[in-house]
């Protein structure tokens, strides 16, 4: 099976359009329903604590860098 990535790759930096939220690609994943998400991880925060990796929806991404 071959995930609808929207043009998307892992390491690819991108933004959630609607929440602002960015980062960079570290997975993919497709459900049932067809949708396709990106697992996509924030930066080290300043005090060196990783945030946890995020289930965005790829069709409301935008890319702020390619990978």
């Amino acid at each position: 099976m071959n995930i609808d990535t929207n043009g998307f790759e892992i390491g690819d930096q991108v933004r959630d359009t609607i929440s602002g939220f960015e980062g960079r690609v570290t997975g993919m994943t497709q459900w049932n329903t067809g949708c396709a998400r990106a697992i996509v991880q924030a930066k080290v925060t300043k005090e060196g604590t990783i945030p946890d990796g995020v289930s965005l929806d790829v069709l409301n991404l935008e890319m702020v860098e390619p990978g």
